[in-house]
């Protein structure tokens, strides 16, 4: 990027292609909140977006969007605004008509979780192909099958970026019946040896607590593959099931897939959901030994957490000694809250210290640390 940056610094003409080309680079490189600069800055120089640059500019603002949600901060409104303010900016340069700015709105706003607004793009659009009805099933949630019946009206061609949508939706409501109908249209579409389809199938029925069609799916597979293998377990992972968890891990070993550390997370949230630490401590050991999976923040705070629910603030501290990375929001708050449980003030002093030098999220720190230390205090009041 630093060379294409000088690049474009030195061209003496810079056009809305020149401003876009680097827009889209910026994007590629995953480089959103630059993307954003770069957009406000052409106009700062008085060049005009075309409709490509509003697109990419409302695909950094999702992104953005997205990391806030996936990250636990979630508070993405700053982003959001954001948004309302490039998708004012389409409508007055009248771009809003276009089906490529359309549906990035549509993707922007079900990302957001704002329904009322994504559902209102999408009745103005003049033209709904596929893509955009499947934001739109995303966006639906629990809402997807309803939605399903008005594309069968209207004779919408579905792909299996539909099918998968429908899938994620009849799991989210723990509807088997309407799993149960997928199935019988991905088998006559021949479609259930797809690996993204496959894989939302047994997603779907883990999610209606059906492990006996999850075991039948993952079964008459021909071929497997690392996905497969990763949704066939998160089932179980679910459920809490160490013991299946673990056996599909060793499954994967037998037939030469090398559990990466997507797999080796699932396993240990495994081992936590089923309160088993001696298991999710000797998982943690297999990784350390095997220099191919890299151990990240994830799988630390899997870790913590289990271990900080159990009691064990010794394991905990030990743990949180040998890290080689700065723990987040999300596992200091769920220690915080862990020695609140056991009451462990001393602890608790430490994690709310990170918490306020992070700057985050300190009003329900500093609640959590309050009835910690209320808690421990009226032990000695007579």
């Amino acid at each position: 990027m630093l060379e294409a940056e000088e690049v474009f610094e030195t061209l003496p003409h810079r056009d809305v292609v020149t401003w876009t080309a680097m827009l889209s680079a910026y994007i590629e490189q995953e480089l959103s909140s630059k993307a954003l600069q770069m957009y406000e800055q052409m106009q700062l120089y008085e060049v005009s977006p075309n409709e490509l640059t509003c697109v990419l500019a409302l695909q950094a603002c999702t992104a953005l969007i997205g990391a806030e949600i996936e990250n636990n901060r979630g508070n993405p409104a700053t982003f959001v605004n954001l948004g309302y303010i490039l998708h004012t900016d389409t409508t007055i340069r009248g771009f809003t008509c276009d089906k490529l700015v359309s549906t990035a709105l549509l993707t922007m706003y079900g990302t957001s979780g704002f329904q009322l607004e994504a559902d209102n793009v999408f009745n103005r659009m003049l033209q709904r192909d596929t893509v955009a009805w499947n934001v739109m099933l995303n966006a639906q949630k629990e809402n997807g099958i309803l939605l399903f019946r008005e594309m069968e009206q209207e004779d919408v061609t579905l792909d299996d970026g539909t099918i998968v949508c429908l899938l994620n939706s009849s799991g989210r409501i723990g509807s088997l019946e309407a799993t149960n109908w997928l199935h019988f249209a991905v088998v006559c579409d021949g479609c259930d040896e797809m690996s993204l389809v496959a894989t939302a199938l047994m997603d779907s029925y883990g999610r209606c607590g059906n492990m006996e069609d999850v075991d039948a799916c993952f079964d008459g597979l021909l071929l497997w593959d690392l996905v497969l293998c990763c949704g066939y377990m998160r089932g179980y992972v679910g459920r809490g099931d160490a013991i299946t968890s673990m056996s599909i891990m060793g499954l994967m070993n037998f037939a030469g897939y090398k559990p990466d550390d997507i797999v080796c997370a699932l396993v240990l949230q495994s081992c936590s959901h089923a309160g088993c630490p001696s298991e999710c401590l000797s998982c943690y050991c297999l990784m350390k030994q095997d220099q191919t999976v890299e151990i990240n923040l994830k799988h630390y705070g899997i870790l913590l957490d289990l271990f900080a629910r159990a009691g064990d603030f010794k394991r905990v501290t030990s743990i949180i000694a040998k890290m080689p990375m700065q723990m987040d929001e999300a596992i200091w708050l769920s220690v915080l809250g862990a020695c609140h449980l056991h009451r462990d003030v001393e602890l608790a002093n430490l994690a709310l210290g990170h918490v306020v030098c992070l700057n985050l999220r300190e009003i329900p720190a500093y609640v959590i640390h309050s009835n910690a230390s209320t808690v421990h205090s009226s032990e000695y009041e007579v």
